[in-house]
């Protein structure tokens, strides 16, 4: 076979590796207080929508490892003990 043929593949193939890389080096930096912070965020953001800005607070989120994922189940409320 022709190697022209093989060049757009091989250009394909370094791109994807390198989006792949790139966004490996992202995922590596998030913490789970990362992940936490930024739903009690989105918590707080609807809450000042609603109208409801001063109830809500950062210390109404809880999170816990997910049971059937590897991922957090992060709860946001007002919650009983």
């Amino acid at each position: 076979m022709r190697i022209a043929y093989w060049i757009p593949i091989a250009v394909l193939a370094l791109v994807l590796a390198g989006i792949g890389f790139r966004y490996g080096i992202i995922r590596q930096g998030i913490t789970e207080s990362d992940v936490i912070t930024h739903y009690a965020q989105k918590y707080l953001a609807d809450h000042a929508v609603a109208g409801a800005a001063g109830r809500a607070k950062l210390s109404d989120c809880v999170a816990r490892p997910a049971k059937k994922r590897r991922f957090l189940d992060v709860a946001c409320g007002h919650l009983s003990p």
